[in-house]
């Protein structure tokens, strides 16, 4: 049995920030809901160093206080953010999720302009000159293919195009002012390769294996006409090797670079702003060496052969495609190979009007791709002369051909300038490679497939 190519549609989420700018008289502050647990240090407490080591591992480089004060006080600029789409749905999904897939890496890189073209509508809410964009193209084992998105992140995804990735996206949020959660992960033969997390607070963290969160002692308090609120550490621990960062710092940690974009919550209990309130904490984890894994070929051939010495190979190394990679042309390779010379063989044309030359190897090839309602091939060029065909000796090699579809119906110009049809929607076709004739006064035939 012939395997199938598969075309897919594709799908779409969005994953929004998880933390929402509110502005109050002249500030802005990061709202995502509110702890119910007390806050250590109303009164301010001790700010004490912003970075410390725990004990648990010592961290290969020193924390790097680019986006904060040297007392890990600072304010980040911007909020993060994380976002996957379709590209060709271009929609957000709006709702609850909580989703995993494997793919292929098919492209990466940063900046608004080295978005593939038919990705650019996926941010055209972003600045031109915004080069605080990574983003990843990943095209999923149904076929369908993914951007994903991250916003004002230091570091990259962790892997490396052409990778073999596993996607786990989560996000959930409750009505009015209720604390949302959001997390991304990526992992590499079961290796963390990248995690960005958000939440109301470090315990309500979506994290992955492996990784655990604590709350630190108050670096310092930021006062507001609408409240007050600290800022605190955060002692990630990845691998069991462990950090303090303060806000804004991120450091080298074993295998990993680590951010913590920071960690608030509001100490002022009698807020003048009655849709105010501050709680939010999120952290980024990226593999510093970006991990790779070849992808395995799932695509299984068939070849199929009564003439003795003589078959067909398919390659297939691929045989998932997208709607648009067919449309944009795809071409299949395959060779006819001959073990040793075979004598004896009348071919036979393939094609409705007898019109066809022969192929390298002396055979008439057949090439078609069906399934249900669906069929391309080049069967039918007009109406030819009947031309008689001697015994051919099939000379040992392999001779290569190729086959290439533009993702439409078609059975061939014919004489009249047959126009091609409607583009095959999604769903499991079959390619395959046909030729027949007469070997030695039996009938014979050699097909390949995919």
């Amino acid at each position: 049995m012939l395997s199938r190519i598969s075309l897919m549609q594709t799908r779409i989420i969005c994953l929004f920030c998880a933390a929402l700018l509110l502005g109050c008289g002249t500030s802005q502050h990061v709202v995502a809901g509110s702890r119910d647990a007390g806050v250590p240090g109303r009164d301010g407490g001790d700010a004490g160093p912003a970075a410390q080591d725990s004990g648990a591992g010592k961290p290969d480089t020193g924390v790097d206080h680019t986006d904060a004060g040297a007392d890990g006080c600072g304010a980040p600029s911007v909020a993060s953010d994380v976002s996957i789409y379709d590209i060709s749905a271009q929609a957000a999904l709006t709702s609850d999720l909580d989703a995993s897939w494997s793919g292929v890496v098919q492209d990466l890189g940063t900046g608004t302009a080295s978005v593939p073209s038919d990705a650019q509508a996926a941010v055209t809410s972003w600045p031109s000159s915004s080069a605080a964009l990574s983003w990843l193209r990943i095209t999923g084992n149904s076929g369908a293919d993914w951007l994903l998105l991250g916003s004002e992140l230091p570091f990259g995804f962790g892997v490396s195009k052409g990778s073999v990735v596993s996607v786990r996206a989560a996000r959930s949020h409750t009505l009015g002012w209720g604390s949302s959660q959001l997390a991304l992960e990526l992992r590499v033969a079961g290796t963390l390769a990248f995690y960005y997390g958000s939440s109301g607070s470090p315990s309500s963290l979506d994290l992955p294996q492996g990784v655990t969160v604590t709350q630190g002692k108050v670096l310092c308090m930021q006062h507001d006409p609408c409240g007050d609120y600290a800022l605190y550490a955060l002692q990630l621990t990845v691998e069991q090797q462990s950090i303090t960062l303060g806000t804004g710092q991120r450091a080298r940690l074993g295998d990993y670079d680590v951010w913590h974009r920071r960690t608030a919550e509001q100490t002022n209990g009698n807020s003048q702003c009655e849709d105010w309130f501050v709680a939010d904490s999120a952290v980024a984890i990226t593999h510093h060496n970006p991990l790779s894994q070849t992808p395995i070929s799932s695509c299984n051939v068939s070849s199929v052969s009564n003439l003795p010495g003589v078959h067909i190979d398919v390659d297939g190394s691929t045989c998932n495609f997208t709607l648009q990679q067919a449309m944009q042309g795809i071409t299949f390779h395959y060779n006819v190979v001959v073990d040793a010379d075979v004598s004896g063989v009348t071919p036979q044309r393939q094609d409705a009007g007898r019109c066809q030359t022969a192929h390298e190897s002396g055979l008439f090839l057949g090439e078609k791709i069906l399934g249900g309602s669906q069929n391309y091939c080049v069967c039918d060029t007009g109406l030819c002369a009947p031309q008689t065909i001697g015994p051919v000796t099939l000379k040992a090699g392999s001779y290569p051909g190729t086959f290439s579809w533009d993702g439409r119906n078609w059975n061939g110009p014919s004489d009249t300038g047959n126009p091609k049809g409607a583009a095959f929607p999604a769903g499991a076709y079959t390619f395959k490679v046909h030729a027949g004739g007469d070997h030695s006064g039996q009938a014979g035939a050699v097909e390949g497939g995919l």
